[in-house]
Order: structure tokens, then C-alpha cells, then sequence
């Protein structure tokens, strides 16, 4: 009696665990044609992460591809070979290339080459049983590419306020053929300092200079000898804005302080062979302010007989203060 309890008890619990044929079909009637087109239709996806958005010309844009299944999202065998193209607003492809699928060789690079323009880009990968289907299968992701040689052809600064720069030569002015340090500052909407990162081209479309802030969006820069019309591209982040510098003259004076030693102020005032002088002797002049000496007592007025940058007689009036020596 206890044996036949025993096998009614496992023929039950074998029928509990049967599994039910066709409950999938009977609950999910969609569910087998649906699986069966995924599977004769298999949808594949690409996605390509890019080192960046924004890239100047001459450098490698750099990439790597994943290939999923585009129901499940997990990774696939079945094409070997990616297509990637650069294509630009127009739609058409400036860049293409082929990449293996193999894992481990999903990844390549761009270089971009001087004969881009400057504009928005569009990377597009595909492969080929992609193809069979709508364009919108395909994977893309739009990129800006900047070519320092030639004009701008974006729109570069859409919102005026969203960034402010503004530009200040040492001494006032920036002098043809002379030396200038020249200071700048960056703001955004609340008025703040924001972090950048600039380049200085000439009006042959030359990088003479890079330049970012050191605190609060301000910093500075130093041109060997300054001459022609200067500009400067400005990225943050998406956002690229020129602003123009300064005019540079052709005659006049520019003037320069450094600190040396120990309380004591270097002014380099320079002029160029052109600009008419109001003392004869040489073209750089370089003062030293002395120190205040102890108790707040001003300095010694400087020897009349040794300043030479005033066409006054009495150098007390001109230059109270400050020690003079002319490097002419």
C-alpha cells in the first residue's frame, strides 16, 4: 500500500512539472511570427564611440565598434566587415574606410586631412546586410571639425552673449615689428571667468600662438614680434566663436613691466625705427622703480642727466621716483 501511495505521488508531481505545449502560442499569439522574422530578418546595430566631438584638421579621429543584436542588444558574429564614412552637410562621403568586426580589431582611426572645410560632419556606419533596409538601421553621430587654413564655413557664434572675450595689449597698443604680451579674458552668460581653449591665427591662416586661461578665464600670451591682423578661435566645449584682436600700428610705443628683485619693478618702454622720438638716443628704454625706503619715505628722485625718454630738463616732474637707464 505505502508503494502504490509512493508512485501516485511521483506521477503527480512528473505532471506538474510537464511543461505545457503550445501555452506560449495560446498566450502570445504574435509571438512565434514575430520570432520567426527576427530570425529570418535579423537586425543588426552599430555603434561607434568616437575620442571626441570636435577635431582640428591634421589630427586622427579615433574610434572603436561595438556590434549587437539590434532586438537583444548582445554581441554578434555574422558580418565580418564595417563600413564608416565621414559625410559632410551636404550628405556626401569625404572619408570612408572598412573595419573588421574580428574581436579585438573593432577599432581604427581617421586622419583628417587640410582639404576638409570647416563645418559639421556626420559619421555613418553600416554594414552590408544593413543595407537591405531603411537608412535609418544606420549609425550616426555628427561631429565638428574646424580647418585653421581656411575661412570658417560654420556659423561660430550663434548666441553673442554665451561667451565674451575680450583682449588687452600690454601698454595699450601692439606696435609693427615689436614684442607684445597681450592679456585676455572670458566670460560667459553669469558674467563669470569660464575655461577655454584658444588659437591664434595670422592673416595667412597661420597658428601662431595657443593659448588657455590659468584662473577665472583669464591669462595671457606672447607674440615675438607682432605685425598684420590677428584672430582668435575660441573653443568651449560644442561652442567655437572667433573674436578679432586688436589693431596692430604701425608706429608707436609699447610698454612692458616684469618684476626684478627685491622690490623693484622692471618698465621696458620700446619703440620702432619708423615712429619719430622725443629723445635721440635708442629705441629701448628700461626703468627701475626703486623701493619705498623704510618708514614710507619715497624713493630718491631720479639724475636729471639720465632720463631720456622726457624732453623735460627737470626729471623730478616727469618721472618722480623711478631710476632710469637707456639701453639705446
Amino acid at each position: 500500500m505505502k508503494f502504490i501511495r509512493n508512485g501516485l505521488l511521483l506521477f503527480f508531481l512528473a505532471c506538474a512539472f510537464q511543461p505545457a505545449t503550445g501555452q506560449t502560442d495560446t498566450l502570445n499569439p504574435a509571438y512565434r511570427p514575430f520570432n520567426q522574422y527576427r530570425t529570418l530578418a535579423l537586425p543588426e546595430k552599430l555603434f561607434v564611440h568616437t575620442d571626441r566631438n570636435f577635431y582640428l584638421t591634421g589630427e586622427n579621429l579615433w574610434f572603436r565598434i561595438f556590434y549587437v543584436d539590434g532586438t537583444l542588444h548582445r554581441p554578434m558574429e555574422l558580418s565580418k566587415v564595417a563600413y564608416l564614412e565621414i559625410l559632410d552637410s551636404e550628405g556626401r562621403a569625404v572619408l570612408q574606410t572598412k573595419v573588421s568586426l574580428e574581436e579585438g580589431l573593432r577599432n581604427g582611426s581617421f586622419f583628417l586631412p587640410a582639404s576638409l572645410s570647416s563645418g559639421h560632419y556626420t559619421v555613418r556606419a553600416y554594414t552590408a546586410w544593413v543595407r537591405n533596409f531603411s537608412p535609418d538601421f544606420f549609425f550616426q553621430q555628427q561631429i565638428t571639425i574646424v580647418n585653421p587654413f581656411k575661412r570658417m564655413g560654420l556659423p561660430l557664434q550663434t548666441d553673442p552673449a554665451a561667451l565674451d572675450v575680450q583682449f588687452f595689449p600690454e601698454g595699450g597698443n601692439m606696435v609693427n615689428g615689436l614684442p607684445a604680451k597681450v592679456a585676455f579674458r572670458a566670460t560667459g552668460k553669469s558674467g563669470l571667468g569660464v575655461d577655454f581653449s584658444g588659437a591664434l591665427l595670422n592673416a595667412a591662416n597661420d597658428t601662431v600662438a595657443r593659448f588657455r586661461p590659468v584662473r577665472n578665464g583669464i591669462g595671457h600670451f606672447t607674440l615675438p614680434s607682432a605685425g598684420g591682423e590677428y584672430r582668435a578661435v575660441i573653443r568651449r566645449g560644442n561652442q567655437v566663436v572667433t573674436a578679432p584682436l586688436p589693431a596692430v600700428l604701425p608706429q608707436g610705443y609699447t610698454m612692458q613691466v616684469a618684476r626684478e628683485g627685491t622690490g623693484q619693478v622692471k618698465v621696458t618702454v620700446r619703440t620702432n625705427p619708423g615712429t619719430p622720438r622725443m629723445s635721440p638716443g635708442g629705441t629701448t628704454f628700461t626703468f627701475q622703480v626703486n623701493p619705498a625706503r623704510p618708514g614710507g619715505a619715497p624713493a630718491a628722485p631720479p639724475r636729471p642727466d639720465r632720463c631720456r625718454l622726457s624732453q623735460n630738463r627737470n626729471c623730478t616732474d616727469a618721472m618722480h621716483g623711478v631710476s632710469t637707464r637707456d639701453n639705446g
